[in-house]
């Protein structure tokens, strides 16, 4: 994997861009893949009235 590559480089620009990406990665598989799945509550009588 490139990431992987990138992270095994000596170097702190490579270290710094893969991690960089890998924390990016994770929050969007975070954001797009939660583990539970939010619900709706249940709204009785409608709209207030004015």
């Amino acid at each position: 994997m490139a990431l992987k590559t990138e992270l095994e480089i000596d170097g702190l620009s490579h270290r710094l861009y893969a991690e960089s990406i890998a924390s990016a990665l994770a929050v969007h598989l975070l954001h797009r893949y939660p583990t539970h799945k939010p619900g709706v509550q249940a709204c009785s009588g409608g709209l207030p009235s004015l």
